[in-house]
């Protein structure tokens, strides 16, 4: 498999946002480098064991630890926090307030977490047409899914035979 592109925080052109999903990240997170980050529910867990300071939480926070939610509480973390019973998942409330913040990239972490039904339904919300101006990239452990849309270009790099 070739190398996973960089992903570029500093572009002025665009606004980025790291979004973190709970479940199994497969992959290492990136650094911060200035970019808003966003946490859906137990996504916070998985950012706090990487060492990742957390801007956003968000959902109705029903698998979030006691000790992250203690520590999103001492450490001045903005919470979205919604009732269980809503129509849309913390993921898809997580994405909405990226781009709710202007974010006009944003690079996925988690969600894959071993549940099909978690699995088909993010893929599913990424292609949403709630997103129509976003490039979406979903780093999980067998590499990147990429977005594509009319007016969103995706680079894709790799040479005839790579996964």
């Amino acid at each position: 498999m070739p190398a996973e592109e960089a992903v570029d925080h500093t572009s002025p052109s665009t606004s980025r946002a790291l979004v973190i999903a709970g479940g199994d990240l497969g992959v290492e997170l990136p650094p911060r480098d200035g970019v808003v980050v966003i946490a859906a529910d137990s996504g916070y867990d998985a950012a706090m064991a990487a060492g990742l300071d957390v801007d956003v939480l968000v959902g109705d926070l029903d698998s979030l630890s006691p000790t992250a939610a203690d520590h999103a509480a001492t450490h001045g973390v903005v919470v979205e926090q919604h009732p269980p019973d809503k129509d849309n998942t913390d993921l898809d409330l997580a994405l909405r307030s990226a781009v709710d913040r202007g974010a006009t990239v944003i690079d996925l972490y988690g969600g894959e977490g071993g549940r099909l039904d978690h699995l088909l339904g993010g893929a599913l919300l990424l292609t949403s047409d709630a997103f129509p101006d976003t490039r979406i990239r979903w780093h999980v452990a067998g590499g990147t899914v990429h977005v594509v849309r009319p007016y969103v270009s995706a680079a894709i790099h790799g040479s005839p035979g790579d996964i």
